[in-house]
């Protein structure tokens, strides 16, 4: 058997490699805490995913949530922590040398695959039409900041309500 590291003959029974001390045993915590991690950023992708789609009402189309409500969403900091998290998890197997070739290439893989997603995910809410109700309430925002900025300060407010005589 030749260690998949550094290529070199080591006998078929090692759970290590004496060249180059790379674990070669998998552990079961080491897969299952990846899968459970991974799953559960996947779910959360799922949730994220619904939440990009428009909803569809009795007479109107809406976004449950502006693009900038979503880029600051408690789903998006959760799948950044749960991959920060597993990424400083996989920095300490790594320090204390806990962690097999296989393991590390898997988790490689499936991070990578989470990220393509996560960024197709957040190119889709950026490339999103606006729909003709949410065209038209930023139309009445647009107006409303209008009036409050240039047309409120230029009146005279002493005129428009009565002041209080002291009889």
């Amino acid at each position: 058997m030749r260690c998949p590291a550094c290529n070199r003959l080591i006998r078929k029974s090692t759970k290590k490699c004496w060249h180059c001390n790379t674990w070669l045993d998998d552990s079961d915590e080491q897969i299952r805490y990846l899968e459970l991690g991974f799953d559960r950023i996947n779910k959360e992708l799922d949730l994220f995913h619904a939440d990009i789609q428009e909803v569809k009402g009795l007479f109107l189309k809406i976004h449950r949530f502006s693009i900038t409500e979503l880029k600051a969403s408690k789903r998006l900091s959760m799948i950044e922590s749960i991959m920060g998290q597993m990424k400083h998890d996989m920095g300490c197997w790594r320090k204390n040398e806990e962690l097999s070739v296989r393991i590390q290439s898997a988790y490689s893989l499936h991070c990578q695959q989470m990220e393509r997603r996560l960024d197709s995910l957040l190119e889709l809410a950026d490339s999103r039409e606006t729909t003709k109700w949410e065209r038209f309430i930023d139309t009445i925002k647009g107006l409303i900041t209008l009036f409050k900025d240039y047309v409120l300060p230029y009146l005279n407010f002493k005129y428009l309500i009565p002041e209080k005589t002291g009889k």
